[in-house]
């Protein structure tokens, strides 16, 4: 199995088409075992097939992998989140919503209003926080259909939860917001040791990042508000 570097992480993964293409940046020789071992059986692939008739065989892979990828990775302080990360500046700025909810419409806002902005990972980013206590937000392959992601780890300021709506409004979210949306838009584990890790990782990112909730509309106006009310300078 072909070896790579995905969140800080050494990782041997089976992957093919899609995945494969986008893990070539992430391409690395290690020694000794892996931390992450992600396998994708025929079994499995077949599950998804009856789960997901709407995809080809490269979403189905691309599924699989990620999904595996995200329930290991819990083990080293970290989990992966369904969200837009674009960087300004020296800091990444999460953008999420249901699928359709705009957030790759809002970041392409950011992208035409701030010539330094880049998309650190279109879809699907990994967060870590490391031994001092600081989150980073990392690009991984899975980036869903569009190539857009970096193999780097740039310094997490903040994350927001979009809505369309008839105006541009945007808060910090109250606790009890936060936590449900960064589970619901998080990649989980069926298994109750890792879930329970994974939920003291969202306790914790909430006592050390701020959360937005933000009802907007598509125009920059919008981008102009979520960046100047999410904007971090400084170390």
């Amino acid at each position: 199995m072909p070896d790579y570097r995905i969140a800080g992480l050494s990782v041997r993964m089976t992957c093919e088409g899609l995945t494969a293409r986008q893990a070539e940046a992430y391409r690395a020789s290690f020694a000794g075992e892996p931390a992450i071992t992600v396998e994708v059986s025929d079994k499995a692939v077949a599950y998804e097939r009856t789960q997901h008739p709407e995809l080809d065989e490269d979403g189905w892979r691309y599924l699989l992998t990620g999904g595996s990828f995200a329930r290991q990775l819990i083990a080293y302080d970290g989990f992966v989140l369904h969200a837009s990360a674009v960087v300004v500046d020296g800091y990444a700025y999460l953008f999420s919503a249901p699928s359709g909810g705009g957030k790759t419409t809002h970041t392409e806002l950011w992208l035409s209003h701030f010539p330094q902005a880049y998309i650190l990972n279109d879809d699907k980013p990994a967060l870590r926080v490391d031994a001092d206590g600081r989150w980073w937000a990392w690009g991984t392959p899975w980036s869903g259909t569009s190539p857009l992601n970096r193999n780097e780890a740039v310094r997490l300021a903040g994350i927001c939860f979009l809505e369309k709506g008839y105006e541009n409004r945007i808060a910090l979210a109250d606790d009890a917001t936060a936590s449900v949306k960064l589970f619901e838009q998080c990649s989980k584990s069926r298994k109750a040791e890792e879930m329970a890790a994974l939920l003291g990782l969202i306790d914790r990112l909430m006592a050390d990042i701020p959360i937005y909730a933000m009802t907007c509309t598509p125009d920059s106006a919008a981008a102009l508000l979520s960046y100047k009310t999410m904007r971090r300078t400084g170390q």
